[in-house]
């Protein structure tokens, strides 16, 4: 991907992750409109290098932030973020960044069972230190809470 095309990716660059909150510079509805153009750039762009993963999961980052900024989203922009981050991972299945924004597409859909699958493939994958295991305590201890069953799948850190 050249210099140019890596600058498109500045309109996200206005939501800084923080503990798991967002601190927002500026308007909250100038950042959403930030998000619409990086979505807009990345959607042109994957018209000319339409077997490019990175740019799929991406733009699904762009709806999953949409989601997490604007307390009153539609769910539909977490299917739309699904629908397009599984065309990444058609590409290339074993993609992280692809996988990491499924597991967190399906945290903000509440579906911590399906994000603690996505979590282990992630741990199959890729054995460097990440928040994998953090993660797999944290579902666990959540559906715990829930009266939910232990996930019974969970891989060892």
């Amino acid at each position: 991907m050249s210099k140019n095309n890596i600058k498109l990716y500045n309109g996200l660059k206005s939501i800084l992750p923080q503990g798991g909150n967002f601190d927002i510079i500026g308007d909250i509805n100038d950042a959403i409109k930030d998000i619409d153009d990086a979505i807009l750039k990345l959607k042109v762009i994957s018209r000319n290098e339409f077997n490019f993963c990175d740019l799929y999961y991406n733009t699904a980052k762009g709806y999953l932030l949409k989601y997490l900024l604007d307390k009153n989203s539609d769910k539909k922009l977490l299917d739309e973020a699904l629908e397009i981050n599984d065309f990444a991972l058609l590409l290339n299945k074993k993609n992280l960044g692809a996988l990491f924004t499924k597991r967190n597409i399906y945290e903000a859909y509440g579906k911590i069972e399906k994000a603690n699958e996505i979590n282990d493939q992630i741990k199959e994958i890729n054995a460097i230190n990440n928040d994998t295991c953090k993660k797999s305590e944290l579902y666990q201890n959540y559906l715990s809470q829930q009266g939910d069953i232990s996930l019974s799948n969970e891989k060892s850190c």
